[in-house]
């Protein structure tokens, strides 16, 4: 009901939408529902790794369902294509990676290291559980055992946040890892340079950002 509102609050703001565009398939039914309401044809960009892990139960019968209905199905990936098309989602399919930036997102120019300077290390991600954070942290502590010259810098922030700082705290870690939370892009961008190694950590990736 609160989709139909805001909906049809936008109409009367004199704005007639020529699709719908909807991102991750939990969206996709409501979405649906504006779409046969109003005869608008609805559009779904999907992103998650949860297709990776598989849908099981209600929620896979409420994806197929929903996702069966929408016009267009963007996947980030062809794997990612072919996880939802396991799941059994029938659809017209579109492959469209995410994009970047380049006029953010750029390489510095080849430097020689600093004598002494310590490697940075650099994850950009949501701290959750999917993203599997606990496992570089430990790898990081044995590293740790034998090597010194090296600073893990975490970007981002989530749920999973005070576990991951405690984590590294018993780890010994504390000196090693900083948490910077989120940050704007261009912040983000000026760390990817900044770093000698970037660790994506995660077991299940489409087309990550």
């Amino acid at each position: 009901c609160g989709v139909i509102s805001a909906y049809r609050s936008v109409l009367k703001d004199g704005f007639r939408p020529d699709l719908i565009h909807a991102h991750f398939y939990p969206a996709a039914l409501p979405a649906v529902i504006l779409g046969k309401l109003f005869g608008v044809p609805v559009l779904l960009t999907e992103h998650s790794a949860s297709f990776a892990v598989g849908l099981t139960g209600v929620t896979k019968l409420e994806a197929k369902f929903s996702l069966g209905r929408v016009r267009l199905l963007i996947a980030v990936s062809g794997s990612l294509r072919d996880q939802m098309e396991s799941c059994g989602v029938r659809g017209e399919f579109r492959v469209i990676p995410n994009p970047v930036d380049t006029d953010t997102f750029f390489p510095n120019p080849p430097q020689r290291p600093s004598p002494g300077e310590k490697k940075r290390i650099l994850t950009v991600a949501r701290l959750h559980p999917i993203k599997e954070l606990p496992t570089l942290l430990r790898a990081l502590a044995v590293l740790n055992r034998s090597r010194d010259d090296f600073l893990l810098d975490i970007v981002g922030d989530g749920e999973s946040r005070p576990d991951l700082e405690s984590l590294a705290h018993r780890l010994g870690l504390q000196r090693r890892v900083t948490f910077h939370g989120f940050q704007p892009t261009a912040t983000v961008a000026g760390f990817m340079r900044r770093s000698n190694v970037f660790v994506l950590s995660s077991r299940s990736e489409n087309c990550p950002c």
